[in-house]
């Protein structure tokens, strides 16, 4: 791989974890309302971040598994500190990587 596929790598990986902490942020916003099952944007949106979330609540202790709000809020401070914390290791290393490459 060259220095510019990385780099590019590098780019695309940082556009999707972006996107992606939009997306649970967008979640975080339509669960303080009852948003309409039905709309397609709401369903969208739950389809994409359900596969990032589901996973961190099998983590959070039992008295939160009552409380959806609270386990729909909780996972996703997690998955987005986790989304930021990657974004910004593997994001950093392809460049560094594509740099001496170059």
């Amino acid at each position: 791989m060259t220095g510019n596929s990385l780099r590019m790598l590098a780019d695309l990986f940082n556009v999707a974890s972006n996107i992606m902490i939009l997306l649970i942020i967008l979640r975080w916003v339509f669960s303080w309302g009852s948003p309409e099952s039905l709309n397609p944007i709401v369903r969208f949106v739950s389809q994409v971040t359900e596969p990032i979330l589901e996973p961190f609540r099998r983590f959070l202790p039992d008295s939160f598994s009552n409380v959806p709000y609270v386990a729909i809020r909780l996972t996703g401070v997690i998955a987005i500190i986790i989304i930021v914390s990657l974004n910004h290791f593997l994001g950093k290393t392809l460049v560094d990587l594509s740099t001496h490459l170059r």
